[in-house]
């Protein structure tokens, strides 16, 4: 805003003989870590964590993991609240945040380069799209998803989207749901490279973006209790593992495939013991694992999303 405060009265002073007197414009990079609330950029994740590291409190505790954050360079410089809020209720569940922005395009060279060299706990893609490309690979969906499955599977962490809606206010969005162009956004194309639990953490407000306490809150616990479950011991874990019946009525054809589904399942969740989970008791008796877990079907009630 003070480039373009500067660039207007550069014009009326060259242009029209008025007395004005344009400041020196700010440069700012393409990329880079960045603290909107403080106003500091840095050029890279290791001067942001020494002056993270140099400001904090003596008595602070340690954070419980450490949260990549990847969002527009534009949304920095015009809308940074909601990343501001989003910031904040992720150090409220005693997590650091590495808040990174881009120009949109160049997502993957900030993720390949910076954030898959900082052993993350968790990544946040708050840009949506592709992880690769951004908007404009937006144009030839899933044409990276290699390029970016190796980069994902090199960080070796959960990977969640987590956006305000772009043109929708949240009136809409409580009474419609989210829009199929910001759907498309936040669930179909993230998903293609692996992203889990796209969150919506707030809507338009007279223009402007407006971060909703209830979703802050839903996002910084997700991100929470990913990075528990990423500390915890493999034999502590809880998997739960969804066959998809259909096309449905199948009948017998339906149960032949279950059966077998069951003790190839038991075998890979004991195939790496101890570190595995314990599933001794169901490895010799499938009917065990079923017993009492009979096909349902999922009734989802009206109107829910």
């Amino acid at each position: 805003m003070n480039n373009l405060t500067s660039m207007f009265r550069l014009i009326l002073r060259d242009c029209s003989g008025a007395k004005s007197n344009p400041r020196r414009s700010k440069r700012s990079p393409t990329w880079a870590c960045t603290i909107p609330t403080r106003r500091a950029c840095f050029k890279d994740v290791a001067a942001y964590t020494h002056w993270r590291k140099k400001t904090a409190k003596r008595d602070a505790p340690a954070p419980k993991g450490r949260v990549g954050m990847l969002f527009f360079r534009k949304h920095l410089l015009q809308e940074p609240s909601y990343i501001n809020d989003s910031i904040r209720a992720l150090e409220a569940e005693a997590l650091e945040p590495i808040p990174v922005f881009v120009l949109g395009i160049e997502g993957h060279v900030a993720v390949r380069e910076w954030l898959a060299k900082e052993h993350l706990d968790l990544l946040i893609n708050m840009i949506g799209f592709a992880l690769v490309g951004g908007p404009a690979g937006s144009t030839k969906p899933g044409h990276a998803v290699e390029v970016a499955l190796e980069m994902l599977a090199h960080i070796d962490a959960p990977y969640i989207v987590a956006q305000p809606l772009y043109a929708q206010d949240e009136a809409n969005w409580r009474e419609r749901g989210v829009a199929p162009m910001q759907s498309a956004v936040l669930y179909s194309l993230p998903e293609m490279d692996g992203a889990t639990a796209p969150t919506v953490i707030g809507a338009l407000d007279d223009g402007r973006f407006k971060t909703v306490p209830d979703r802050l809150k839903r996002l910084a616990g997700l991100g929470r209790r990913w990075v528990d479950l990423r500390h915890k011991h493999n034999a502590e874990k809880k998997v739960a593992i969804v066959v998809y019946d259909f096309p449905p009525g199948a009948g017998s054809s339906r149960r032949r495939r279950c059966s077998t589904f069951r003790p190839a399942s038991s075998r890979r969740c004991s195939g790496s013991k101890p570190k595995a989970t314990t599933s001794a008791s169901c490895r010799n008796r499938p009917e065990r694992c079923s017993s009492g877990s009979r096909p349902r079907s999922i009734r989802t009630p009206a109107g829910s999303a």
